[in-house]
């Protein structure tokens, strides 16, 4: 019996399966172009629980960047107990640890692409063509100074000053989150950042914000501090 090259029969003469041609692997895909024109890298990596999670059965790890908008696609390829598994369009490497500062395992699946792929495993996510619209509209960064301390002990405070103050104040929350925040006294004393309060003081520029910043470090320190016993100081 002839039969088409792409197609294998079984001994009923019905198809068995199909050799993926290049034609047949486009039409899986729907190709969209990127948006803004500019060249991406497509990546993977793993996105780890915190360690403080590991043994909590109630914790769900989501995954979700510290920073917003995201304007390329991301997927959580997979969820396990130790990591999820993640796949993004970004225009940089340096755009994985900014989003998602606790990245392992960073690969390059493809670099230079100039259109997203789209099938029913990495579907288009639904909030993407919301930051594409023509009206969506971004709030300007905020400059100045904060404050963040926990309610039941404000014994340690740790104090900053940023041109993004929510990014900051984000970074520093997810630090403690993962156990890696550089004031020993506050992350020891770390319980959840349900007990956390942060008081921002915005300001007209980064000079000002920097007077601010030391103005509160004055504030809250303790007279009786040895010289260099300062509270923490997390500076961008």
């Amino acid at each position: 019996m002839s039969q088409k090259k792409e197609v294998i029969l079984g001994v009923d003469g019905k198809p068995m399966y199909e050799l993926i041609t290049k034609p047949h692997a486009e039409q899986a895909f729907m190709w969209q172009p990127v948006y803004g024109g500019t060249p991406l890298f497509r990546v993977g990596f793993l996105s780890p629980v915190p360690p403080r999670h590991l043994e909590d059965p109630e914790y769900i790890h989501d995954s979700r960047p510290i920073a917003w908008p995201l304007y390329h696609p991301y997927w959580i390829v997979r969820m396990s107990h130790d990591a999820n598994m993640m796949m993004a369009y970004v225009e940089s490497i340096d755009d994985i640890t900014t989003f998602w500062p606790e990245a392992t395992e960073i690969t390059v699946f493809e670099n230079n692409a100039m259109r997203y792929g789209f099938n029913a495993n990495f579907q288009e996510p639904s909030w993407l063509k919301e930051v594409h619209a023509d009206d969506f509209k971004v709030a300007p960064r905020k400059i100045g100074a904060f404050r963040i301390y926990d309610d039941e002990d404000d014994t340690f405070s740790i104090l900053g000053f940023s041109d993004d103050l929510d990014y900051a104040i984000q970074l520093n929350n997810h630090k403690l989150e993962y156990g890696v925040h550089p004031s020993q006294e506050f992350q020891a004393e770390y319980k959840t950042w349900e007990t956390l309060t942060v008081e921002i003081y915005p300001t007209a520029n980064m000079d000002e914000a920097k007077a601010r910043y030391e103005e509160l470090v004055k504030f809250h320190t303790p007279a009786n501090l040895e010289e260099g016993g300062l509270p923490t100081n997390f500076k961008f």
